[in-house]
């Protein structure tokens, strides 16, 4: 998997390609042509394959669901200096420019009320309503640019996406959904989130709301996972926001395990409802916002013989022909408040857009 420059150069990779950060200084790049693989067991042992189903997958029976897993040419490792080096070769350092169509807010709401609805009977306890400001563009959107761009910067967090000449999603998400050294499963509950203008210095200041939701999602990992090991929750501190985080992890899983493992966690509480009632699911994801999500939220990564790194594709841009889209949610509880949970959602617009250094009219 080590670089060979000359294999990047002729791979076609900005019309057909993927990356994922797996670490601060280096990026797994998805090369070539990529094979459907119909199950783990299926994929070829000495190959990595790409976990990437869509958001609402899980909720199909197992013969409908594509598995969301693939198989590229090649995979290869590269430092961020090596990847910044290779787009100031080969991008048009041009930005697109883009003027906001919509942003949703009314089917926000809605889902607002009636996540409110199902707390008040006692069905669900927290949800993740979500929105999508739209963009249109004049041309096809240069996303290779602004990948170029947000390299120039580093930010906690993983740099992920995956593209073809139709469209393609690329975001900086917080959010780990689970690595696996070949034993050992590490996942984290990652839910709570304030604007970096408060300032909580514990996690016992942090309000009750907030707290709140992060034991949901503690709680519903367990739910899924069963025995694991809980860390100390602690404030997680990004450019523009703050989140909770408690590190989990799960011993003693063979590779097919940590795949069982991921259908099992996605989507966490995080990112969707608890308790996870499939049912009340369904019935969420017919709200047009839910519904359009496609990879929003998703699980996306690569998994070897003896390693696995999957995100949650959060805080991201998706685009096709001429329009481009950011999806952004927020947990929601009992105690939420609508306008601030609004303000929430333009905070992380804004936090994705001085990402990736886009330009809006």
């Amino acid at each position: 998997m080590d670089l060979n420059i000359n294999e990047l150069e002729s791979s076609n990779f900005l019309a057909v390609g993927g990356l994922l950060q797996t670490a601060s200084d280096q990026f797994i790049l998805l090369l070539g042509d990529r094979k459907p693989v119909f199950s783990a067991a299926s994929a070829n042992s000495h190959q990595v394959f790409v976990y990437s189903p869509q958001f609402w997958e899980f909720l199909q029976t197992k013969t409908d669901r594509t598995q969301g897993l693939f198989q590229v040419e090649k995979t290869v490792k590269v430092s961020r200096q090596q990847l910044l080096q290779f787009l100031e070769n080969h991008v048009v350092k041009t930005a697109t420019d883009l003027a906001l169509v919509n942003n949703h807010k009314a089917d926000f709401e809605a889902q607002f009320m009636w996540s409110q609805k199902t707390f008040k009977s006692g069905v669900l306890q927290k949800t993740v309503p979500a929105t999508k400001y739209e963009f249109a563009t004049q041309e096809k959107f240069n996303f290779a640019y602004q990948l170029y761009l947000s390299l120039q910067k580093t930010r906690p967090g993983y740099i992920y996406g995956l593209w073809d000449e139709a469209g393609g999603f690329l975001g900086l998400t917080p959010e780990m959904l689970a690595a696996w050294d070949g034993k050992t499963l590490s996942t984290m509950a990652l839910a709570g989130t304030w604007s970096n203008d408060k300032k909580f210095a514990h996690v016992s200041d942090v309000d009750m709301k907030t707290r709140e939701e992060h034991e949901f999602v503690i709680n519903d990992i367990r739910e899924r996972l069963g025995q694991i090991t809980v860390g100390e929750t602690h404030i997680l501190t990004l450019p523009t926001l703050s989140h909770l985080k408690t590190e989990i992890h799960k011993n003693d899983l063979s590779q097919k395990d940590c795949v069982e493992a991921l259908e099992k966690l996605h989507p966490t509480a995080a990112l969707g409802i608890y308790p996870r009632k499939p049912e009340m699911a369904r019935e969420f994801s017919e709200f047009p916002v839910q519904k359009e999500r496609g990879f929003f939220g998703a699980p996306f990564g690569v998994i070897g013989s003896d390693f696995a790194q999957v995100i949650v594709g959060i805080r991201g841009l998706i685009w096709s022909e001429k329009r481009l889209n950011i999806f952004v949610g927020c947990g929601v509880t009992a105690q939420s408040d609508l306008a601030a949970e609004w303000q929430e959602l333009e905070t992380k617009k804004k936090a994705i857009c001085e990402a990736f250094s886009l330009q809006i009219s």
